[in-house]
């Protein structure tokens, strides 16, 4: 083959897998956006559920619908090329498998690292989103920075006393650690060391809860999927993944090097 055919073979593949990677993109955003719509729809089931006097079933969708939201969220991360779905090996940091989607404790646990995120950065989130000149002076940043510092400071020693604060958040993550068995209790008729478990067995309270967290669970994924990276964001993300993996695979290594040989 000539260089120039080497060329244009080349510049065909290179083309081919662009249109490939945006096709998609695609398909991942409207995945969320659907799963988003989904989870709306089984969040206001649940309420109609609810209103009826069926609890089980209105908790067992509520469940359902913090699935979907949380599907929505990854799904995202996908479509701005954060995250990659591979078919296999993946590193549960920047890639994971579609087959994941369908494990229920993964989106519970999906949801729980979303909340955490939050809790422990949401300070300088906030004050991100809250600049609006294209250009601040030095003085300014130091400013913003240490105002960001100072807030976080608060909110991790209000975490780490006996506030009231910490007691919700341990509350939301024990809820979401106890969602599948929540929802299988909704569903099915069982019986438990003989005593029969029946799906409006659910109490008003639990109901509630999970309701407020389904609530909550829509309106962090509809943010998310509002807001787009820039092409500098998904660079500096995909950097600090791949960095912090790199960190993740060395301790591991070192570990394993400190392990007794048999």
């Amino acid at each position: 083959m000539s260089k120039r055919g080497t060329h244009h073979h080349h510049a065909y593949h290179r083309d081919h897998h662009r249109s490939l990677m945006a096709s998609k993109r695609v398909l991942f955003r409207t995945l969320a956006d659907d799963s988003l719509g989904n989870a709306r729809r089984l969040f206001a089931d649940a309420k109609r559920l609810k209103g009826v006097g069926s609890r089980g079933h209105a908790i067992a969708l509520a469940v359902l619908s913090i699935e979907e939201s949380s599907k929505a969220l990854l799904y995202r991360e996908v479509a701005e090329g954060v995250l990659r779905i591979v078919r296999k090996n993946p590193n549960h940091l920047t890639t994971f498998t579609e087959g994941e989607l369908l494990d229920h404790r993964f989106k519970h646990g999906l949801l729980s690292n979303a909340i955490l995120e939050w809790i422990r950065y949401g300070t300088f989130y906030e004050v991100a989103e809250g600049l609006r000149k294209p250009r601040y002076s030095r003085a300014e940043v130091r400013d913003i920075v240490l105002r960001a510092v100072h807030a976080h400071r608060i909110t991790q020693i209000e975490l780490q006393s006996e506030s009231r604060a910490a007691h919700e958040l341990k509350r939301q993550l024990d809820l979401l650690a106890g969602l599948n068995d929540l929802k299988n209790r909704g569903l099915y008729v069982d019986h438990i060391h003989g005593k029969i478990s029946r799906p409006n067995d659910i109490r008003t309270s639990e109901l509630e809860d999970v309701l407020d967290l389904s609530k909550a669970a829509i309106e962090i994924s509809a943010e998310a999927l509002r807001r787009n990276y820039s092409e500098r964001e998904k660079r500096l993300q995909r950097d600090a993944n791949k960095a912090l993996l790199g960190t993740i695979r060395r301790a591991r290594k070192r570990t394993a090097a400190k392990m007794p040989s048999h």
